[in-house]
């Protein structure tokens, strides 16, 4: 007797076209900000429209663009490095 197969389906998830349009401003400004001393390796909060702070604290961060009443689908932080702003999914520890 045959054992059945077991698949693994992934939930169908769209990226919202707010994350897509802020990652796309962050890649544009990659370079600039990995040329940079001061912003190499640390936080970047961006939208579509671009940045919104830069800094170590990712809780700050969210802080920020709750302050300006931007929504969490329009939004994205991640940290400055070759890659960032890539439409892989990559996690961001927080230190707390």
């Amino acid at each position: 007797m045959a054992e059945p197969t077991i698949t693994e389906t992934q939930p169908s998830y769209e990226v919202p076209e707010g994350i897509r349009r802020a990652r796309a401003a962050l890649r544009r400004d990659v370079p600039a900000l990995l040329a940079s001393w001061w912003t190499r390796g640390k936080l970047a909060c961006y939208t579509g429209e671009g940045k919104v702070r830069i800094g170590r604290d990712y809780s700050a961060l969210v802080r920020e663009a709750v302050r300006r009443g931007i929504p969490e689908d329009q939004y994205i932080i991640e940290r400055i490095e070759p890659g960032a702003g890539s439409e892989e999914e990559e996690e961001v520890e927080s230190r707390r």
